[in-house]
């Protein structure tokens, strides 16, 4: 993910996108006021494109993913992961060791270690206030999702992957590494995989064109949400756990209730959803969606009110180059390759500002 709200919503953090080897600048993130515009703070050292950043839970520091594209053969002068002070700007640790570029990066919900996701299929478990590695898990996809392909639970206990080519589920604690069981797939393949706010469920989304939900002390399915014609890809709750959410190349984003698996509410786009996110509330959402004319294909993104059921706007230009969303009951952020963010009106889809 290239950019993120911090937990109050007042600030943003993004990647420079343009910036690594052959940049005069260097690659940064940059956290910016999301009000003003300003540019807060600026946190500049990787020599490689900037692939993931988050704020940690007292939002007094951010952590930065790094590393060169391509396949495993091409040499980069940086795979690592760096933890900066967010007062100062200063690096102020470095986590080393995986040998493709990292893509995924998060704190646990204590603060205590980091999580870390790179291109060589492997997963790390880094204490924050050392950076010493401690745990790795390997065999893991290698593909940067819609959802992330590996994370801690919101009680922090726990760690899920997806396993390579979405071929399986792994669960381990968080604690000791050991690994607690393994999801297998059945007819398709698994393209995300979440935990439930509460932990006690995961939710993955399959090639099947269906949705599930998992118990997480015994692995064990509890619900199936099914009636997709086509690959569910991407599944996530929304309401505290109460609703579940899909997005298929069927066209559609459902949501579910979780509890029964009944469909509450579809929402049509004129092509195939890859992806989607929502808002905090869960009052707004953001589809992004491809169609084809004429031997060429369009990317465009639908902004949502989810309780009316309203299309506030649609994007239909740049999208292909988008890095990704961040979305609030009022605002929406889109982060472009190489381009401003720019930041739209929640309620009528109007640009307030770009972020330069």
């Amino acid at each position: 993910m290239g950019q993120l709200f911090d937990l109050d919503e007042r600030r943003l953090l993004s990647a420079d996108e343009a910036s690594g080897r052959g940049s005069s600048r260097g690659a940064a993130a940059s956290m910016w006021d999301l009000e003003t515009g300003r540019e807060i703070q600026r946190f500049e050292g990787h020599t490689e494109r900037i692939r993931a950043v988050a704020f940690s839970p007292d939002g007094k520091q951010v952590l930065t993913g790094a590393g060169r594209g391509g396949d495993l053969s091409f040499r980069s002068s940086d795979n690592s992961a760096r933890l900066w002070d967010v007062a100062t700007g200063k690096e102020v640790r470095r986590f080393v060791g995986h040998t493709g570029y990292v893509h995924t990066v998060q704190f646990s919900p204590n603060g205590v270690w980091v999580l870390t996701a790179a291109r060589d299929s492997t997963a790390r478990v880094w204490e924050r206030a050392s950076g010493r590695e401690l745990f790795l898990f390997s065999g893991l996809d290698y593909v940067a999702h819609v959802s992330p392909m590996v994370a801690f639970s919101p009680d922090g206990r726990e760690i899920v992957g997806l396993l390579a080519g979405g071929h399986g589920i792994r669960v381990w604690r968080a604690a000791t590494g050991k690994e607690l069981y393994t999801i297998g797939r059945d007819r398709g393949f698994f393209d995300s995989v979440e935990f439930s706010p509460d932990a006690r469920l995961l939710l993955t989304a399959s090639s099947a064109g269906t949705a599930g939900t998992w118990d997480t002390s015994t692995g064990t399915q509890v619900e199936a949400f099914t009636g997709h014609a086509n690959s569910v890809q991407q599944a996530a709750f929304a309401a505290n756990g109460q609703i579940v959410i899909t997005a298929s190349a069927d066209h559609s984003v459902r949501l579910w209730d979780a509890d029964t698996g009944r469909e509450m509410k579809r929402f049509e786009h004129p092509g195939p959803v890859s992806m989607f996110v929502t808002s905090r509330s869960g009052k707004r959402l953001i589809a992004r969606w491809t169609i084809e004319t004429k031997g060429s294909v369009s990317h465009c993104a639908s902004l949502w009110d989810v309780d009316s059921g309203r299309e506030i706007t649609r994007l239909t230009t740049d999208v292909e180059g988008i890095v990704g969303f961040a979305l609030t009951d009022e605002k929406l952020l889109v982060t472009h390759a190489g381009k401003p963010a720019a930041l739209y009106d929640g309620a009528s889809g109007e640009i307030v500002r770009r972020y330069k």
